[in-house]
Parts: structure tokens; C-alpha cells; sequence
């Protein structure tokens, strides 16, 4: 471990996020728990022991989906302790993204896997459920894939063209699609891109065993996480699976019925939000419900008007009594929302804590106003582990440069003036930055008489200061090109840092994929990753690999 990093001094946090992190009453206050152990063992009391979940339909169901993905004996022993009554679920979940998706998948797999056992060790039964999210549509996101190639430059694939060509199936739920025969060029290719290393031909062999014609973006998904998981216990989690349906059918019935109620604590809780200075993760619009229903295959969205249902851009209207009425005999056809999906999961599992990254938790900022509506206790939002893994290659030149993880995420004009002034070079630029700074302040000192003067003075000198600044920075930008030729070697190590701690200006774990790192670090980077791993003290590490 080199240094942790707080969120606060990563660009684009969420205040929200932030000060969740933080335990800042202002944000706590849209929430019902803290993310503490003493919070854990109040839930515990409260969510779990007593509690009436349908412990044995969903342990046959969980049997019956593993063994077919392939699980080893851990995770059978796992799904046998989930149905007495006091074992406790730590949930997580994500899209079932081609080969497992972005790095965060892996790290909130492990983060919930840490969490049980660290319950476990105190004497609290808990198991890890990863909550495949099988049946969103979003098949443009999930089919994109990024690698560093061997130069360092940043290469982002979207294989989906090369998949289902001009016929993407968009409006499907993604795990049930059904890879074509342009799986395996895609895998090919996907492979032709990893590092070149001695564990890279083991890899091709478990694509070609799990990514193969026939296969649905489920199956494909759970077999891979399954094997680079193994033996961790770890029990994956189909909802979309049509004898899911029917325990959650008396929610969908709810949601339905109460869909009025529903939008309106949404939209003030949208609006408690944004007065307390956050942000609403998911936008409620006037009709709006939080069912979908699939017909033909194909996933719309139910909306409401007045007492009439119809489905979005559909034009097909319905009785509410109909819809209640297709709940009770095809409750299959129904499926939840973002928003409605955390009560679904609570319903079927005893969950504990659900294990997310920023955006889930501000999802969850708008969800607790239905479980107050339902009258049910919210789970512990525990944020997952993040991580940058910083290449040994990649290390040796940020200390020879002078440059520390930090200043990575700040752009790439300072790593440029950073390793030019580490060869005695970047004076001019150097000196532009801080002509900018000193404007900026004489800027700030001048606002308040000229305010005096005319109160529509300041807004003309905020466009003057950000005219100034912009075209300071262009010409600053510039000259660091210019005074780099003198040794582009050094330009193009700041690039190469760049694109190796911030691919497409994103975290790693955002952009890069667990086989990337698999192929050039061996599977014992999973062990590094897991001695990561903590459960307090929530922060961004930076983890450096031989």
C-alpha cells in the first residue's frame, strides 16, 4: 500500500457521497443507519432475527442457479446457512456487464465477501449474495469495454455492433439475451488486447468456456464471476428468474396501488434533497411508476395517469384492476425499477447491509422514503472499497518525475509542468500558472468594491476573470508542448501516468477490467486486492503490484 487517498480530494465526489462518508447529520438524515458495526448489530435485532423471509424457496432457488454456474462446495455450504432463521445477508449487485464488467464489480464482490466474514469473526452469521441485475436494457453500457494497450494509450471497445450488428436488442432485459455466433471473434478480440503475460492463454480458455454461442449475458456473467471467485463462498443471484416472481408479486401489487402516494414522497424527497444542497440520483417525473412491464420480450416502462395505466411510448392502456389481475397470474411479466428494486431485494433475502459505490448511495437516499411508506427498516448502506492498482513500471517514473498519486487526479497540464520541472525545464509555464493565481486573487480583492460601485459590476468581471483565465490556460497549455519538445520523453511518461491511474479521465475501476489485471498480475492480485480490503475508515487506496 503506498497511500490512501480521501474521497475529498478526488475530483467529481458527490457532496452527498462525501459527507455520508463523513457521518454528517445532513446527509445521515436521508438515510436510517450509519455504516458502523454498531449499526450492523441494531439491524440485526431489528431487520433479521424474527423476521418472516421465504428462507427455503429462495435457498432452492440459489441451489439450483449455482450449481448450474458451477459453484464449488463453499458456496452450497453458504446457501444452507442462509436458510436458518438468524444468518444475515450482506447484499451487493451490478449489471451483468460483457466478461464481469468494470473493475468495481470484483471490488464489491470482495467488499461484501470481507464484510460477512468480518460479522462472522464476531459471532454474527452472515453470507455474501451478489444480486445479478439481469434484468435492466442497457446493452449499449454493458457491452463496452476498455484496455490500456502496450504503448500505454487508453482503447475503449464496443463490441456491441460486432454483436447483434444494426438488430441490438435494446429494450430487452440484457441476462436473458442470448450471445450469437459473433462471441467468439468478439472474445478474440478482447483477448488479442490483454497483456501479453504466461496466465493470458488460461484466461482465453475461460472465456471460451463461459462466453460461448447460446450462452445469455447471465449465464456468461455468473460462470466467469463463479470461477474468479472460487472457493470465496460467494452466492450469485438471479432475480429475473420467473420463480423469483411470485414471492414479490404482493410489492408489485403495492407499488402499484399505491403509485400516487409513491411519486409523491419521491418528488419532496427530491426536493428535501435538493434544499439540503445534494442531489437526486434518479429524476421522478409526473407519471411516472416504478414498474415495467415486459411483453414480447421487450421491458416499458408502466406509467400512471389520473387511474389509468399505460406502458411508455406504447400506447397500450390498462385498468388498474387488470394489471393487479396479471400480477396474480404473470407476475414474470413484471419487473422493478431502480428505485424499487432495493425493497424487492429485501423481501426475498434478510438483507443486513447492501454493499454500493456514490451513485447507489444516492439512489438509496431516495429509496428510504418507501421502506417508511411500507413501515419496514432500511438496510446499512456500506460503501465498497475502491482502489487504484499502481503498476511497479509505472511507479518508478512518478518518483523519479516527483509525482505522487494525488496530483494524477488533478490533471494532465500538472503532471506535464510537474516532469518538466523535474528536468529543469517548465519555467515559462510554471510561470504562467502562478500570473494566473495572483490574477485570480486580485480578481476576488477587487470584487467587493466594485460591487459598491455598481452591483452589476461583479458579474462583468467574473466573465472577464473566466475569459482571462481560459485563454491563460490555452496559451500555459502551450507552452508546455513547446518547452516538452526539448524532451518529449518526458511528456509522453506524464501521458503514460495519466492513462494508467486515470483511463478516460475515470478511476481504474470505472474503465479497466478484472481480466486486464488478471493477465498481467496472475490471480494472486485478488489476494492483494482482499489484504486491502477494511472495514472502517472509508478511503480510495492505492495498492502497488510487483
Amino acid at each position: 500500500m503506498i497511500k490512501d487517498i480521501p474521497y475529498s480530494q478526488i475530483p467529481n465526489q458527490s457532496a452527498l457521497f462525501l459527507h455520508y462518508l463523513e457521518n454528517a447529520p445532513d446527509a445521515l438524515r436521508f438515510f436510517q443507519n450509519a455504516p458502523s458495526f454498531d449499526s450492523l448489530r441494531t439491524g440485526l435485532r431489528e431487520r433479521i432475527l424474527g423476521a418472516d423471509y421465504p428462507r427455503r424457496e429462495i435457498a432452492a432457488i440459489l441451489r439450483r442457479q449455482n450449481t448450474e454456474y458451477g459453484c464449488a462446495p463453499k458456496t452450497l455450504d453458504r446457501i444452507r446457512e442462509l436458510e436458518d432463521p438468524g444468518c444475515a445477508a450482506i447484499v451487493t449487485g451490478q449489471q451483468v456487464g460483457l466478461f464481469t464488467g468494470p473493475l468495481y464489480t470484483i471490488y464489491k464482490a470482495l467488499t461484501a465477501l470481507h464484510l460477512s466474514d468480518a460479522l462472522r469473526k464476531r459471532g454474527i452469521p452472515a453470507v455474501a449474495v451478489f444480486w445479478m441485475e439481469t434484468e435492466d436494457h442497457d446493452l449499449e453500457e454493458i457491452t463496452r469495454r476498455t484496455v490500456l494497450s502496450s504503448d500505454g494509450s487508453v482503447l475503449v471497445m464496443d463490441y456491441r455492433s460486432l454483436l447483434f450488428g444494426d438488430d441490438s436488442p435494446s429494450a430487452r432485459p440484457v441476462g436473458a439475451i442470448r450471445f450469437p455466433e459473433g462471441i467468439q471473434p468478439v472474445v478474440r478480440d478482447f483477448v488479442r488486447r490483454l497483456p501479453d503475460s504466461g496466465w493470458k492463454p488460461g484466461i482465453e480458455t475461460l472465456l471460451q468456456m463461459t462466453y460461448r454461442p447460446g450462452a445469455t449475458f447471465a449465464q456468461a456473467f455468473a460462470r466467469l464471476l463463479t470461477e474468479i471467485l472460487r472457493d470465496s463462498g460467494l452466492i450469485l443471484f438471479d432475480p429475473g428468474d420467473p420463480e423469483t416472481k411470485p414471492p414479490v408479486s404482493r410489492v408489485f401489487r403495492w407499488a402499484l396501488a399505491q403509485s400516487g402516494a409513491i411519486r409523491l414522497a419521491l418528488m419532496e424527497r427530491g426536493r428535501e434533497l435538493h434544499s439540503a444542497g445534494f442531489h437526486s440520483q434518479v429524476h421522478i417525473s409526473e407519471n411516472s411508476t416504478l414498474l415495467f412491464y415486459i411483453e414480447n420480450g421487450e421491458r416499458h416502462a408502466i406509467e400512471n395517469r389520473d387511474s389509468a395505466f399505460s406502458l411508455k411510448n406504447g400506447g397500450r392502456n390498462f385498468s388498474i384492476e387488470d394489471l393487479e389481475a396479471r400480477i396474480v397470474c404473470s407476475p414474470e411479466k413484471f419487473s422493478p425499477n431502480v428505485l424499487l428494486r432495493p425493497v424487492i431485494q429485501d423481501s426475498l433475502l434478510p438483507t443486513l447491509a447492501y454493499v454500493g459505490g456514490p451513485a447507489e448511495l444516492a439512489y438509496f437516499a431516495q429509496v428510504e422514503v418507501l421502506y417508511r411508506l411500507l413501515g419496514k427498516p432500511m438496510p446499512v448502506i456500506w460503501p465498497r472499497e475502491s482502489f487504484t492498482l499502481m503498476d511497479a513500471r509505472i511507479r518508478r517514473p512518478m518518483l523519479r518525475l516527483g509525482i505522487d498519486m494525488q496530483e494524477c487526479f488533478e490533471g494532465i497540464v500538472l503532471l506535464k509542468e510537474k516532469a518538466l520541472q523535474a528536468t529543469g525545464s517548465g519555467k515559462a509555464a510554471l510561470q504562467l500558472a502562478a500570473f494566473a493565481d495572483k490574477l485570480d486573487r486580485t480578481f476576488a480583492e477587487i470584487r467587493p468594491d466594485a460591487e459598491k460601485l455598481d452591483p452589476s459590476l461583479p458579474r462583468a468581471l467574473e466573465t472577464a476573470r473566466r475569459k482571462i483565465l481560459h485563454n491563460l490556460h490555452r496559451l500555459r497549455s502551450r507552452v508546455l508542448q513547446i518547452e516538452g519538445r526539448v524532451d518529449s520523453s518526458v511528456l509522453e511518461a506524464a501521458g503514460l501516468l495519466l492513462n494508467h491511474c486515470l483511463p478516460n479521465r475515470n478511476l481504474q475501476e470505472r474503465e479497466l477490467n478484472i481480466l486486464h489485471i488478471l493477465s498481467r498480475y496472475g490471480p494472486a492480485v485478488l489476494d492483494s486486492i482482499r489484504s486491502g480490503i477494511q472495514t472502517s475508515g472509508f478511503v480510495h487506496h492505492v495498492l502497488e503490484l510487483k
